[in-house]
């Protein structure tokens, strides 16, 4: 699914020929996001996105994973006070906040052996709250405990990313493959990148246009005879044609 924080226009830049690889240092198909608002009060508000982005491309479908620890530290949560926002239960298949203690220490969603089993790469979970802390780039860590279905790779201590809010556009690792010219077949034609859309916050809405260009040192003008644009939404390999040039 394409999630949009604002109606904007994207720039999405493809070199011919390549095929752009995400770049990420988390051993785990999941990236835990954040922003932090001061509601001036000495209390920040924190929105989160969890999404399947198979950065370490080791994300299967059917993968699940349970006790969801944010703000973990082996001692004490650095996210203190912290309080889940109203309506925002449930998150996922967990309907309570908890907290978990001993070697990992933080904020839990409960019930906690309750598995999330995504629907596929880009699927998300949202969540809000407050915090007494501001915490910056590096000191919020997060943990998925008591295993996983189907070789999902825990989290254990990994570092969330503290993002502004806003649209990222990230490219997906892949092979470049023979794809079929229009969805209705008839035609073979040649995959030259693909990128995913992602949304850093709660609120959605849509985008105004996308806009691609090609870069390189070949000729664009006799390169190639149409160029077309599909969409993916349930990260199923099943495409629906965007547009045709």
């Amino acid at each position: 699914m394409m999630h949009c924080f604002s109606t904007r226009t994207l720039r999405v830049v493809l070199l011919a020929a390549i095929l752009l690889g995400a770049g990420s240092l988390a051993a785990v198909p999941l990236t835990l996001k954040y922003q932090v608002k001061d509601l001036g009060t000495g209390t920040y508000q924190y929105d989160f996105v969890l999404v399947v982005d198979n950065n370490d491309m080791t994300y299967q479908p059917g993968q699940a994973w349970r006790w969801l620890i944010f703000g973990d530290h082996a001692t004490s949560s650095p996210l203190t006070a912290w309080q889940i926002s109203s309506g925002q239960l449930p998150v996922g298949p967990w309907t309570g906040m908890s907290s978990s203690g001993g070697g990992h220490n933080g904020p839990t969603f409960s019930y906690v052996l309750d598995y999330w089993t995504p629907s596929g790469i880009g699927d998300a979970l949202h969540w809000r709250g407050t915090s007494t802390a501001n915490l910056p780039q590096g000191q919020l860590l997060w943990s998925t405990l008591a295993g996983t279905l189907n070789g999902g790779v825990a989290a254990n201590f990994t570092v969330a990313e503290r993002v502004d809010p806003g649209l990222d556009v990230d490219a997906i690792k892949g092979t470049a493959a023979s794809v079929l010219n229009n969805e209705n077949g008839g035609g073979i034609g040649y995959q030259a990148a693909t990128f995913r859309i992602l949304n850093n916050g709660n609120a959605s809405d849509d985008i105004s246009s996308i806009t691609i260009e090609g870069l390189g040192t070949g000729d664009h003008g006799t390169a190639y005879t149409s160029f077309q644009l599909y969409r993916d939404q349930t990260a199923s390999g099943t495409v629906r044609i965007l547009r045709r040039r």
